[in-house]
């Protein structure tokens, strides 16, 4: 026979529970001899469990296989709270260990517990340590991973907003020097340079879908004799009432109003045939003499200009290219201002 263990009980000499150890003993043919016995303190288990951290609603337990509780940490208040036994407590009498979740019948605290038998004795040490306990635990470090998470997401945002406005200006910058690049500053209309480039990408559209393109060459009449008697300050008030005249008789998306030089402008008409061309050059000639420009050395009395129109297709012009159109046109505008000025001739 094994050791037996007593269940606690009060001992005599008044100091607290205790629990009886005893041991038969046999001689050397193996008959009885005697009784060895012992006592061991409750209290004992008490001191050496109070240096087991637990958390603020953690346990430990002394327990028997049968369920019975010897001691415990901390203590329990009643005896008829420590005498309460779980469902799970027939576990300890067929393994050596486990875990389980369960709330406490002693003082109703959930708790995550486990469990070890005590070498090949009836006894098993319990440690339960509070659901309460883990998931304020878990709940901090997630609180702070959240807000880090947040702090994060936030400084991503905010560095992608940043990125996004640097990245917006720097294409607003590089549109606008594109733009005062092919502007002509005076007058706001297109420069020479996005003349040149925006002919030889219509002619190419045009000898891709077989169209026609025109050019309007426009000279402001006797500008110089204009300049000479009101002042070159007038005189570009003049071109910029002029410029604008031009542009806002342009109907359609595709055409194109430039500033070739001096007092002279540049049309581009793509897929207009000659008539259409003509039509759009007498709008533009009859809307600047109705601005009514005072000039005094002109035969109208008012600021006119004389328009040279011209009208080919790649098909026929050939290898000659956007020059055979462009020189065309001026020439027709020479003829319309040997021929009297304030004309067009197409």
């Amino acid at each position: 026979m094994g050791v037996y263990i007593s269940k606690p009980f009060e001992a005599r000499t008044g100091l607290g529970l205790a629990i009886a150890l005893s041991l038969r003993l046999n001689d050397a043919d193996g008959k009885f001899a005697g009784v060895v016995s012992g006592g061991l303190r409750v209290r004992y288990f008490d001191r050496l469990f109070s240096g087991v951290t637990l958390g603020k609603n953690g346990s430990i337990a002394l327990l028997y296989a049968d369920g019975t509780l010897a001691t415990r940490r901390p203590a329990l208040e009643s005896a008829a709270a420590a005498a309460k036994r779980s469902a799970h407590l027939g576990l300890f009498a067929d393994t050596t260990g486990g875990t389980y979740l369960d709330a406490s019948v002693r003082d109703g605290v959930e708790r995550l517990y486990t469990y070890r038998r005590i070498g090949n004795y009836p006894l098993f040490v319990a440690v339960g340590t509070a659901t309460d306990d883990i998931y304020d635990n878990w709940k901090a470090r997630a609180w702070w991973i959240g807000v880090l998470v947040v702090l994060f997401n936030v400084v991503t945002l905010a560095m992608a907003y940043l990125f996004a406005q640097h990245l917006e200006r720097r294409i607003e910058e590089q549109r606008r020097h594109a733009e005062l690049a092919a502007t002509d500053a005076l007058t706001g209309l297109a420069n020479r340079r996005a003349l040149d480039e925006r002919l030889d990408a219509e002619w190419r559209r045009a000898a891709r879908e077989r169209q026609p393109l025109s050019v309007l060459m426009i000279d402001v009449d006797h500008f110089k004799a204009y300049n000479d008697q009101y002042g070159h300050p007038d005189g570009d008030v003049a071109l910029q009432a002029v410029a604008r005249c031009i542009q806002a008789n342009l109907r359609r998306p595709g055409d194109l109003a430039a500033r070739y030089g001096g007092e002279e402008f540049c049309v581009v008409l793509p897929g207009s045939d000659l008539g259409s061309a003509n039509v759009v050059a007498e709008t533009i000639r009859h809307a600047i003499q109705a601005l009514d420009i005072p000039h005094a050395r002109s035969d109208a009395a008012v600021l006119t200009v004389s328009i040279g129109a011209a009208s080919g297709t790649p098909a026929a012009l050939g290898e000659q290219r956007t020059a055979t159109l462009t020189k065309a046109a001026d020439a027709q505008l020479y003829r319309a201002k040997t021929s009297g000025r304030n004309r067009t001739v197409a």
